[in-house]
């Protein structure tokens, strides 16, 4: 690990990293669900052969990517692409076939590549799912709509989190998810009461993970801007 921010409860993405000549690859996450973080622009590996690897599950398809950028990308399809299940893989093709140990034949993305990501049988509803929440993206614009519009929830909800005195996010500006938005009282509070509160309005799910606290918003592609605006006006309505 070359870069954490575990001391400070990964309230920030470190940006200068100490990296190693030659590191064959260098891995990221690029959207963090827990605390809340996300890379806006993405490191260079220091090795000019090395490549950048990434993990993608929780904000694939909510922004434009420049694929080019990175050697291997996955993704589970669990929060913006369809239902658990399957997985995605953009990967590139130079970077292939270079491994010197056995890989278990399941473990090994050119078998899968192969037959045709076919190699054992396809989860079919899943992968159907994700067809369908494909079509429902183009239908609705496309990658750039659906950023516009991730952009223009959580814009609101932090200003929202910064404005309300009852209320502070724990991450800077530079570093906040649009996917994920955490905030915690500012000076202490009844966390039960607030989500009580919230949950006889109809906003579910909205306690902060259990190694964190606080609140947190999980405000994916399919949630509606609707959704954000109730959980702002239950946050102005709410009095301690």
């Amino acid at each position: 690990m070359v870069g954490s921010s575990k001391e400070s409860m990964y309230n920030h993405i470190p940006k200068k990293v100490p990296q190693s000549n030659d590191a064959v690859f260098l891995h990221v996450t690029s959207n963090n669900t827990i605390y809340g973080t996300q890379w806006k622009t993405f490191p260079t590996p220091k090795n000019p052969n090395g490549y950048l690897v990434a993990d993608m599950s929780s904000d694939i398809f909510s922004r434009p990517i420049d694929v080019s950028q990175f050697g291997l990308i996955y993704a589970g399809a669990q929060k913006n692409m369809g239902p658990a299940g399957m997985t995605l893989v953009i990967v590139r093709d130079d970077i292939l076939g270079k491994v010197d140990r056995e890989i278990p034949t399941m473990m090994n993305y050119q078998t899968h590549i192969d037959k045709g990501s076919m190699f054992n049988t396809p989860p079919v509803m899943s992968i159907y799912g994700v067809n369908r929440s494909l079509h429902w993206l183009k239908d609705n614009g496309g990658i750039q709509a659906i950023e516009e519009k991730n952009k223009r929830k959580a814009e609101k909800l932090y200003y929202e989190i910064d404005r309300n005195p009852l209320f502070k996010s724990p991450i800077p500006q530079e570093d906040r998810s649009l996917m994920n938005v955490p905030f915690v009282f500012a000076d202490g509070g009844d966390e039960e009461g607030f989500l009580s509160f919230c949950d006889h309005r109809g906003l579910k799910t909205l306690k902060g993970h259990r190694s964190v606290g606080g609140f947190r918003a999980s405000i994916y592609n399919a949630m509606p801007e609707a959704g954000v605006d109730a959980l702002i006006q239950a946050m102005q309505d709410y009095t301690v």
